[in-house]
């Protein structure tokens, strides 16, 4: 698993790049500069698995470019401008995630770790397809609700919530909830 960073600032980039090879290290993590170092490096050596990147004047174009270069890569932003102003046009452009840089560690850190375990190369059953009623709670799990909203919205207990959630996950061959979400994003089913 190949993780690029990319931050203009030397101290963030490094702090951000330490953190994923805290996180495990059963990766390469390369720290760069500037999108187009990323790519220049990227193109000799392995293609990333996920990209770090900071949100800079050009950031939706820089998205575009790195998911057109790299189509399975995912990005995760972590910039210090306010979410509110910028999260869902990043998230739209074909970013996973995006974090503020105010964001306390251990919450980077669990982001992060969740979504490493979401990608890390584990078995899974990508020929699954998923029921119309799977993709729902799928998209609820997706917009952040629990499972206590999620039952709320579909008439039933949280309990069976749980049932429904546990169930997809060994079916996919998932780990968690964000795994879930991704496998099905990537599967093109909505």
């Amino acid at each position: 698993m190949s993780v690029y960073v990319v931050d203009k600032h030397p101290l963030m980039r490094h702090a951000i790049a330490n953190l994923f090879r805290k996180l495990s290290f059963e990766m390469t993590v390369t720290e760069d500069k500037s999108i187009d170092d990323l790519i220049s490096l990227a193109e000799v050596n392995e293609f990333p698995s996920l990209i770090s990147m900071d949100a800079n004047a050009n950031v939706l174009e820089d998205i575009k470019r790195l998911k057109e270069k790299f189509p399975s890569a995912f990005i995760v932003v972590i910039s210090e401008q306010p979410a509110a102003k910028i999260e869902n046009s990043i998230l739209l452009s074909g970013a996973v995630f995006y974090l503020e840089k105010s964001t306390p560690t251990e919450k980077i850190s669990h982001v992060i770790r969740n979504l490493l375990s979401a990608i890390y190369p584990v078995k899974v059953n990508s020929q699954y397809k998923f029921t119309k009623q799977q993709i729902k709670l799928l998209q609820m799990v997706d917009k952040g609700l629990s499972n206590q909203e999620i039952a709320n919205h579909l008439d039933v207990k949280r309990g069976s919530v749980k049932v429904k959630l546990y169930r997809l996950y060994r079916a996919i061959g998932a780990k968690n909830r964000i795994a879930a979400v991704l496998q099905a994003k990537s599967s093109g089913s909505w």
